[in-house]
């Protein structure tokens, strides 16, 4: 995907540094899925997100934001963290080179929090250890 066909919108939450809000859709970068409008678009940020980290510019930042924003979410919002995993689960490969992610680390705090459905974390998961090394 060229950059240039990126959803400007998110492009702009991370070039101004909202890397927590546009992944986890909290503030003013909430975007609405097309098919349930009340919950946030993971699918599309996520991926916009690990196209934005190809280019070499941004690769660094995007590196340690996703830890952060994930290891902080983990604690205080562990269904958009799941939702957010999901995504990164099912985008990683599609892009090179990959946002390394702990997600083992991640995963297992998940599975400790009883809010967040295990059938969920079970498919997340399957995907996670079906990712190229």
């Amino acid at each position: 995907m060229a950059s240039e066909s990126l959803n400007p919108t998110v492009v702009a939450w991370f070039e101004k540094g909202l890397f927590r809000e546009g992944l986890l859709g909290e503030g003013g970068c909430y975007l609405a899925d097309h098919t349930d409008r009340s919950s946030h678009a993971f699918m599309l940020v996520m991926r916009v997100f690990l196209e934005w980290a190809t280019v070499e510019r941004n690769r660094e930042s995007a590196e340690v934001a996703l830890a952060e924003v994930m290891a902080g979410a983990v604690k205080d919002a562990p269904g958009q963290c799941a939702d957010a995993l999901l995504a990164y689960s099912l985008h990683a490969d599609e892009v090179s080179p990959r946002v390394p992610l702990e997600w083992l680390k991640i995963l297992e705090k998940l599975r400790s929090d009883e809010h967040v459905p295990g059938p969920q974390l079970d498919a997340t998961e399957r995907k996670l250890r079906m990712l190229k090394a």
